[in-house]
């Protein structure tokens, strides 16, 4: 897990590609892969699994978009809140 920090835009340039292959490597392995992105301007965090970067990310080596729209995030992604006196909750987000 990586936990990223945005202002407005998430794109692929917020990634190396080291933490892309660690990623990848985890997920490989049938572990939970993904990352807590933050978005600064909606002070939201959400959780974007690691196969919507992975389509992204093999798109943009194809002439596609290096970046996930904002409303992917608000739709399809899961919300990462406070709760039980954790700061991130991220675990009741994977499960839920």
């Amino acid at each position: 897990m990586l936990i990223l920090f945005i202002y407005l835009n998430f794109t692929t340039r917020s990634i190396h590609l080291h933490q892309y292959e660690l990623l990848k490597s985890w997920q490989r392995k049938g572990n939970v892969a993904l990352l807590i992105v933050y978005f600064k301007i909606h002070n939201k965090y959400y959780l974007l699994p690691f196969e919507t970067l992975q389509e992204v990310w093999e798109g943009q080596e194809n002439g596609d978009r290096k970046s996930i729209a904002w409303e992917i995030f608000e739709n399809e992604c899961k919300q990462v809140v406070s709760k039980d006196g954790y700061l991130l909750h991220y675990l009741d987000a994977i499960e839920g």
